[in-house]
């Protein structure tokens, strides 16, 4: 019987006709692209040796010149207002010490128009609330040395003991508003007819003072406006502030005078500086007082003054 001879089967199967032609295809393909890249190259290297050398280094030049005249951004500017912002301005609220630290900004459409402007002009609206006062006289010298005016927010009851000091006030061209005529909160929040009477009051002390009808009628509520936590007690008193043909506005910085029994002037400038810098207005009505116990007001005014120079404010007056 025949043995049977074993058969060996590979598991090698050699690359068919076909694939080696596909491979040889892509060798092709990969070989002229590269020729066709070297025909580039050189082409372009040849014209490049054409160009002169005084050509190519004014190119060079007039490339970096145009980067170096590049304008560098200068800071924050802020934006022009269109006619109807500027037409609205921009309306500030009183901030509270306890809120202003927050950053807390509410305008209100009853607060006088025209007055925070975003624009390059920087001005700066210096007020003394609740005199006239002994202080008055000292403040107003500061202001004379400086060539800076003010508004002072007086009381009525105050203006009747010191008018010749609010002659002084209007004589040397500064603006007078109306901080009520007793800066009794429970007389003056009392009710609408009471507010009213109140703020009569100190108008008719301030007529009496200057002489004349005063007619820039210009208000500030006692302890601010946002003291009012009632929304009808609001509207009534705006309501009043308009039947009386009174604007009101508060105070977008301040120096903390009153914030502390004893302030130091680092304190005021510190306190300042910070309320500023803070400011989301482009113009800033500032915050002092002026009354017998605020001699420390009087003598850092000509550094509050001073900083304010420095920063490119000019000082204007509160005018309806």
């Amino acid at each position: 019987m025949k043995k049977r001879e074993k058969l060996f089967v590979s598991r090698y199967v050699p690359y068919s006709g076909k694939s080696r032609e596909h491979n040889s295809f892509i060798l092709q393909a990969i070989g002229i692209t590269a020729i066709i890249c070297i025909v580039i190259l050189s082409i372009t290297l040849s014209i490049a040796r054409q160009i002169p050398k005084e050509v190519f280094v004014s190119l060079i030049k007039t490339e970096k010149t145009v980067k170096e005249e590049k304008p560098k951004p200068q800071g924050y500017i802020y934006p022009q207002p269109d006619s109807d912002t500027r037409a609205k301005a921009d309306r500030l609220r009183e901030i509270r010490y306890e809120d202003y630290l927050m950053h807390c900004y509410n305008p209100t459409d009853a607060e006088m128009d025209n007055v925070y402007i975003f624009d390059n002009d920087k001005k700066c609206y210096l007020t003394f609330d609740d005199g006239p006062s002994d202080v008055t006289p000292a403040i107003l010298d500061v202001l004379k040395q400086y060539k800076a005016k003010a508004t002072f927010f007086v009381m009525g009851t105050r203006v009747e003991a010191n008018p010749e000091i609010v002659k002084q006030i209007y004589d040397a061209g500064h603006a007078i508003g109306n901080h009520s005529y007793s800066h009794d909160y429970n007389s003056v929040y009392e009710s609408k007819a009471a507010f009213k009477n109140e703020v009569k009051k100190c108008r008719d002390a301030i007529n009496n003072a200057i002489g004349k009808e005063y007619t820039n009628l210009v208000f500030r509520f006692p302890g601010g406006y946002t003291s009012l936590t009632n929304d009808d007690t609001k509207s009534a008193y705006r309501e009043a502030l308009k039947e009386l043909g009174y604007k009101y506005i508060d105070w977008s910085c301040l120096t903390g005078d009153s914030e502390t029994t004893s302030p130091t002037p680092e304190f005021i400038m510190d306190t300042l500086r910070m309320s500023i810098g803070r400011s989301v207005t482009g113009d800033i009505v500032v915050l002092m007082h002026d009354s017998a116990t605020k001699e420390i007001t009087a003598k850092t005014l000509p550094k509050v003054i001073e900083y304010l120079y420095e920063q490119g404010y000019e000082f204007e007056v509160l005018k309806q």
